[in-house]
Protein backbone atom coordinates (compact mmCIF):
# COMPACT_ATOMS: atom_id res chain seq x y z
CA UNK A 1 0.00 0.00 0.00
CA UNK A 2 2.77 2.45 0.75
CA UNK A 3 4.23 1.90 -2.74
CA UNK A 4 0.83 2.59 -4.01
CA UNK A 5 0.64 5.55 -1.90
CA UNK A 6 4.00 6.86 -3.16
CA UNK A 7 3.32 6.79 -6.61
CA UNK A 8 0.46 8.87 -6.01
CA UNK A 9 2.76 11.49 -3.97
CA UNK A 10 5.34 11.48 -6.91
CA UNK A 11 2.34 12.12 -9.69
CA UNK A 12 0.65 15.12 -7.11
CA UNK A 13 3.77 16.60 -6.21
CA UNK A 14 5.95 15.98 -9.44
CA UNK A 15 9.63 15.04 -8.55
CA UNK A 16 10.46 14.80 -4.90
CA UNK A 17 13.54 14.17 -3.33
CA UNK A 18 13.48 10.51 -0.96
CA UNK A 19 13.87 11.98 2.16
CA UNK A 20 10.10 14.44 1.38
CA UNK A 21 8.50 11.46 0.16
CA UNK A 22 9.30 9.49 3.55
CA UNK A 23 8.37 12.06 5.48
CA UNK A 24 4.90 12.23 3.73
CA UNK A 25 4.09 8.91 4.01
CA UNK A 26 5.39 8.97 7.43
CA UNK A 27 8.55 6.69 6.93
CA UNK A 28 11.99 6.64 8.23
CA UNK A 29 15.04 7.76 5.91
CA UNK A 30 15.67 4.19 5.01
CA UNK A 31 12.78 2.85 4.76
CA UNK A 32 11.93 5.55 2.40
CA UNK A 33 15.05 4.68 0.27
CA UNK A 34 14.07 0.92 0.49
CA UNK A 35 10.78 1.98 -0.83
CA UNK A 36 12.24 4.16 -3.54
CA UNK A 37 14.87 1.30 -4.25
CA UNK A 38 11.88 -1.40 -5.02
CA UNK A 39 9.69 1.18 -7.45
CA UNK A 40 13.22 2.25 -9.41
CA UNK A 41 14.32 -1.66 -10.01
CA UNK A 42 10.52 -2.35 -10.97
CA UNK A 43 10.57 0.37 -14.01
CA UNK A 44 7.89 2.65 -11.96
CA UNK A 45 10.38 5.35 -11.05
CA UNK A 46 13.16 6.74 -12.16
CA UNK A 47 16.02 8.70 -9.95
CA UNK A 48 17.00 11.95 -12.06
CA UNK A 49 19.81 14.52 -10.51
CA UNK A 50 17.90 17.23 -8.62
CA UNK A 51 18.67 20.92 -10.59
CA UNK A 52 18.89 22.76 -7.54
CA UNK A 53 21.08 20.72 -5.98
CA UNK A 54 23.33 18.00 -8.16
CA UNK A 55 24.32 16.37 -5.07
CA UNK A 56 20.87 15.07 -4.69
CA UNK A 57 18.07 12.70 -6.52
CA UNK A 58 14.70 13.33 -6.98
CA UNK A 59 12.38 10.95 -7.89
CA UNK A 60 10.01 11.09 -10.97
CA UNK A 61 6.92 8.69 -12.39
CA UNK A 62 8.29 6.67 -15.64
CA UNK A 63 6.18 5.38 -18.67
CA UNK A 64 5.39 2.51 -17.03
CA UNK A 65 4.70 4.66 -13.55
CA UNK A 66 2.23 7.23 -15.14
CA UNK A 67 0.02 4.31 -16.60
CA UNK A 68 -0.25 2.59 -13.36
CA UNK A 69 -1.33 5.73 -11.67
CA UNK A 70 -3.88 6.84 -14.32
CA UNK A 71 -5.61 2.57 -13.94
CA UNK A 72 -5.25 2.92 -10.75
CA UNK A 73 -7.40 6.23 -10.74
CA UNK A 74 -9.69 4.93 -13.29
CA UNK A 75 -10.06 1.79 -10.79
CA UNK A 76 -10.99 4.14 -8.10
CA UNK A 77 -13.36 6.44 -9.51
CA UNK A 78 -14.93 3.00 -10.48
CA UNK A 79 -15.33 1.81 -7.13
CA UNK A 80 -16.65 5.04 -5.79
CA UNK A 81 -19.04 5.19 -8.81
CA UNK A 82 -20.26 1.46 -8.07
CA UNK A 83 -19.92 1.85 -3.96
CA UNK A 84 -22.25 5.37 -4.40
CA UNK A 85 -25.04 3.96 -7.26
CA UNK A 86 -25.66 1.79 -3.84
CA UNK A 87 -26.33 4.20 -1.49
CA UNK A 88 -29.43 5.94 -0.68
CA UNK A 89 -29.48 8.97 -3.20
CA UNK A 90 -29.02 11.47 -0.10
CA UNK A 91 -26.04 9.82 0.98
CA UNK A 92 -23.76 10.90 -2.33
CA UNK A 93 -25.21 14.03 -2.56
CA UNK A 94 -24.59 14.75 1.35
CA UNK A 95 -20.73 13.89 0.82
CA UNK A 96 -20.52 15.96 -2.12
CA UNK A 97 -21.82 18.71 -0.36
CA UNK A 98 -19.37 18.39 2.53
CA UNK A 99 -16.55 17.96 -0.29
CA UNK A 100 -17.51 21.14 -1.71
CA UNK A 101 -17.31 23.01 1.37
CA UNK A 102 -14.35 21.83 2.39
CA UNK A 103 -12.60 23.05 -1.07
CA UNK A 104 -13.93 26.44 -0.39
CA UNK A 105 -12.58 27.07 3.02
Amino acid sequence: MAQVAALHLVDQDGPVRVTALAASLGLSASAGSRLADGLVQRGLLAREEDPEDRRAKTLALTPLGRRFVDRASVERVRVIMETARSMPEEIPAAILSAVSAFRRD
